[in-house]
């Protein structure tokens, strides 16, 4: 997700290899993807060397080599990369003092009020400035301890809200397991174009990527199973407000559901409708539901609204949902 393990991370170094815990966003991909999504810090690979080093028998899935370069990948899984080649990478992402919205802190877990338009996670584009910048300086790391920032989801640019971090490999791996067997439950905010019908219910359309651009998910019948379930808070002509919860944790899978359903989210760029006056995507993580690893007990987390969503629900009379509860562990 050391050298550092952000929303997406890289693969980590080890003496005879590099190897990841593949989390959702690795989930929605195929194996060659998955690679190249986590060793995206060395420069030039291609989707054809990466192929190449799972027919030699160089990839190993929970310890056994991978045969299949379109074999799914599976949230939790350990993938570790044993090719002798030396794979010069490029810079790890560094420390810097940014200023980090907390929703709650133990000596475990980091609850962050992610805003709208910062990069979680630091890429060839955006190399400096992320979230997980400020994460690398907020939480002391020791990789030798296994200690240290590690995201365990994804949050897009454009989407607000809940973005939960472990502070170290142990409660990472077992917030994992947890995530995979549908232990956590995570509910956003929408505004939809349209008025769903019927008022609840849940979306089951498979995802995959699309084949014309690995950047983005698509619905297709050999994609991975895929629950999103909905509910209609409030409506006026156009527009809709949705709480929408995630069964299974997919790419994208809410912007794809919704949009597949004949719903695109307002201010959506990528799956919805341009040019529609919303200054960015209308999603928001809006709360987070778990069991926490160490205690046990039950962990409710809640980013309220950010302002530029809530000015815009006003001016459209959608309103807004009741008043979130704050963040409590009881």
């Amino acid at each position: 997700m050391a050298i550092a393990q952000p929303a997406c991370p890289p693969a980590r170094d080890k003496a005879d290899g590099r190897s990841f815990i593949a989390d959702r966003g690795d989930a929605a991909l195929r194996l060659d993807q998955a690679l190249l999504r986590r060793l995206a810090d060395v420069p030039r690979l291609s989707r054809t060397r990466v192929q190449r080093w799972i027919g030699d028998g160089a990839v190993l899935v929970n310890g056994r080599p991978a045969t299949r370069s379109s074999a799914s990948v599976a949230a939790g899984d350990t993938v570790m990369v044993t090719t002798p080649e030396v794979l010069v990478t490029r810079r790890p992402p560094r420390p810097e003092e940014l200023p980090l919205a907390v929703l709650f802190e133990d000596e475990y877990l980091l609850a962050l009020d992610k805003p709208a338009g910062i990069t979680v996670h630091p890429s060839y584009k955006h190399a400096s400035g992320t979230l997980f910048n400020g994460l690398l300086a907020y939480v002391p790391s020791d990789a030798a301890g296994g200690l240290g920032p590690r995201l365990l989801h994804r949050l897009d640019r454009d989407t607000s809200g809940v973005l939960l971090v472990s502070k170290s490999l142990a409660i990472h791996r077992v917030v994992v397991r947890a995530m995979a067997s549908g232990a956590v439950r995570k509910s956003y905010l929408a505004v939809v174009h349209g008025r769903p019908s019927p008022p609840h219910g849940r979306i089951t359309l498979p995802l995959g990527p699309d084949p014309q651009d690995r950047r983005r998910v698509t619905v297709r019948p050999d994609g991975r199973a895929s629950e999103t379930r909905y509910e209609r808070l409030n409506s006026t002509p156009g527009l809709s407000l949705l709480r929408c919860e995630l069964v299974t944790g997919r790419m994208h899978q809410i912007r794809v559901h919704l949009q597949a359903s004949g719903w695109p989210v307002a201010g959506d760029r990528v799956y919805g409708r341009p040019g529609d006056g919303w200054p960015r995507q209308a999603l928001h993580a809006w709360r987070l539901d778990l069991t926490h690893p160490h205690t046990a007990e039950p962990l409710n987390l809640v980013a309220d609204l950010p302002d530029d969503l809530r000015s815009h629900l006003a001016r459209t009379g959608l309103g807004e949902p009741g008043p979130a509860q704050k963040n409590r562990t009881e």
